[in-house]
């Protein structure tokens, strides 16, 4: 299986840097694209930009080691997620073990990298 696109789910509630760090590594390692997504709770306000604003930076430093990314802010919605996978034909998915993401996670077909 070619790993050329993965998806990074934020959840800034529980996001460390050391997540970041990994998961460039990983995406380095396997010349991948790497979709950040973080899902709020309704878009147009604070947490919004907030969440914007955490991903710009990631995105200025996947930049400055020649990682590809693609950067979503989404409302969460029951299925969203599984959609983006389907419609993007992610190859894998990564985001911490304590994300508010799990339950959306269970019953994916494709790969999951739960990082501690």
């Amino acid at each position: 299986m070619k790993l050329d696109k993965i998806i990074f789910l934020v959840d800034s509630r529980v996001h460390k840097k050391i997540h970041w760090h990994w998961t460039r590594e990983f995406s380095k390692l396997f010349d991948t694209r790497l979709m950040i997504v973080h899902f709020v709770n309704r878009l147009g306000g604070k947490e919004e930009d907030s969440a914007w604003q955490l991903l710009y930076s990631m995105e200025d430093e996947a930049f400055d080691e020649e990682i590809k990314v693609s950067l979503f802010v989404e409302k969460k919605e029951a299925g969203k997620l599984k959609t983006m996978i389907e419609a993007y034909d992610v190859k894998l998915v990564i985001t911490a073990i304590n994300s508010g993401y799990l339950k959306e996670l269970k019953g994916l077909s494709i790969p999951l990298l739960l990082l501690p």
